[in-house]
């Protein structure tokens, strides 16, 4: 799945057209139900490869699956470092708000239960 995203943003160079890549092949993924492909996608991006806009790209198309994607929340991490590189954390913040939800409430329910 990661090597079509490449191949297909490769052949354009506008942001939109990339975006829409990203959203459209992992559209057709969730739908097809492919979570284990897309989960395994997570472990693979090389954040330093991708623009911010991509990235955050990556976190929104899959926001409503992530009960289905234990390592998005592992992939936000990352995508967070990685934009931490080159800029302020109450930037990066804003940027991630919305996208970070799930994963820190899922986290935050962990730790309450094994209290």
């Amino acid at each position: 799945m990661l090597e079509e995203i490449k191949a297909q943003m490769a052949t354009v160079s506008s942001r939109e057209k990339r975006l829409d890549i990203i959203y459209d092949v992992i559209d057709d993924a969730l739908i097809a139900g492919k979570f284990n492909e897309i989960n395994q996608m997570f472990t693979e991006i090389k954040c330093e490869e991708f623009e911010a806009t991509e990235l955050l790209g990556f976190l929104t198309i899959t926001l409503m699956a992530h009960g289905q994607l234990s390592n998005r929340g592992w992939f936000y991490d990352q995508c967070k470092i990685e934009l931490l590189k080159s800029r302020p954390l109450t930037e990066v913040n804003k940027m991630t708000s919305g996208l970070a939800f799930p994963y820190q409430a899922q986290t935050k329910a962990k730790k309450i239960v094994t209290k």
